[in-house]
């Protein structure tokens, strides 16, 4: 074993250092970032890449018109567009690469096959960014020469090495499309690495500066025939596969894994970078907030206070982290869900409804079935196991 000893590192065209070494074995570095752009700190554009967060469920069954959208990972939307046959499990999995700084993946059990290939159907994950981050993020998406680079850790039991399409669709202040796709062939039935490229479209209209959907990533496990097209280049047609991409929906004995999902600036994949729990969380509640939950514990805990309007409504206030628009209301219901504790007293309630709201508050109130005095309060408290109180605001 050898030891390359030097004071710095310079690039023979550099004025300066590029890294300067200390006596005391440390040394101090000027980053810029990969090519094309982007730092190292910071640069995953996108949130819960390595599927830390699961605010409302670790476990659901997916088929067309039954759970279709936001309802496992946050921010991972799960859709069987163009009436698609075939059904999943889409679950929380501790199967992981080893050693990885991982510790979920989403999982896609496939229970229902879809054999369907003549028509426009699709089976996707879709991942959706806000027209203001794609402008701030560093990308120029009107420049060939400036790229985004997407990787991901992908497993499968589909044997002989499948082809999957991602597709990346830009989505202009007037509501038009560019789409741009891309196979990544997966290697044996082991966790791999896969990254694509993606330039900038130089057809590309203006990205509104605003909260919508300004690009999306689609990652298409089945695709119909009539969506089927080219790859490696910007278009306007809504093909999001190849001739070559494998359909994954196949049979039912298929099993997809993936995590460490990754967006950044440049043309080089770079290391997943990883954030804390309670970050991904904050970065989701833009989005999906649960801010009430007893996560199958014993009932009767508190949420917030309530206040009697009349004899048989009452109302509270419920504040939360800033969202992206004003969300609507996600909650338990049915039969004496819920209770206000007052003077020794428990009035039980169905359920509430939002009728005022803002990006950081919310008055929630009981059209009837309470009985009490006007101006009396109470503690207003969740009265079964699988009570929750979220609000909604994904693109």
């Amino acid at each position: 074993m050898s030891t390359l000893k030097v004071d710095a590192i310079r690039h023979n065209s550099a004025t300066s250092d590029a890294i300067t070494m200390a006596s005391d074995g440390t040394c101090t570095a000027k980053i810029t970032g990969v090519t094309g752009g982007g730092a190292l700190s910071s640069r995953r554009l996108n949130i819960n890449g390595s599927f830390l967060v699961w605010q409302r469920s670790t476990s659901v069954a997916v088929s067309d018109g039954s759970n279709e959208g936001f309802y496992a990972a946050d921010r991972w939307l799960f859709k069987f567009g163009g009436a698609a046959a075939g059904a999943c499990t889409v679950s929380r999995s501790t199967d992981v690469p080893t050693r990885s700084g991982f510790v979920y993946s989403y999982k896609i059990d496939v229970t229902t096959a879809n054999s369907v290939s003549g028509n426009s159907y699709h089976v996707q994950n879709e991942y959706i960014f806000e027209g203001q981050d794609i402008l701030s993020s560093g990308w120029d998406y009107k420049d060939p020469n400036s790229y985004l680079t997407i990787s991901l850790y992908l497993k499968t039991n589909k044997s002989g090495n499948p082809k999957l399409p991602l597709t990346l669709r830009l989505n202009d202040s007037a509501g038009n499309y560019r789409y741009y796709t891309e196979d990544i062939t997966i290697v044996g039935t082991g966790w791999g690495r896969y990254s694509i490229s993606i330039p900038g479209d130089a057809n590309a209209n203006d990205i509104a500066n605003n909260t919508t959907d300004g690009c999306t990533l689609f990652i298409c496990w089945s695709t119909g025939s009539n969506l089927v097209g080219t790859t490696g280049t910007w278009r306007s047609d809504s093909d999001r596969a190849s001739s070559n991409s494998a359909n994954f929906f196949d049979s039912t004995s298929n099993e997809m894994y993936m995590t460490g999902v990754q967006f950044e600036v440049g043309n080089t994949m770079t290391s997943y970078e990883h954030r804390t729990f309670g970050e991904e969380l904050a970065r989701c509640q833009r989005y999906y907030n649960k801010v009430y939950d007893v996560e199958g514990q014993s009932g009767e805990k508190p949420f917030v206070l309530g206040t009697y309007l009349n004899n048989s409504e009452l109302a509270c206030v419920v504040n939360f982290p800033k969202m992206r628009v004003v969300p609507t209301l996600d909650i338990t219901n049915g039969t004496s869900k819920f209770m206000i504790r007052r003077s020794s007293v428990s009035d039980h309630f169905d359920t509430l409804t939002m009728r005022y709201g803002t990006t950081t508050t919310a008055e929630l109130y009981t059209g009837s079935g309470v009985s009490g005095t006007q101006g009396e309060c109470g503690i207003i408290r969740g009265a079964d196991t699988d009570v929750y109180i979220a609000f909604h605001a994904e693109i």
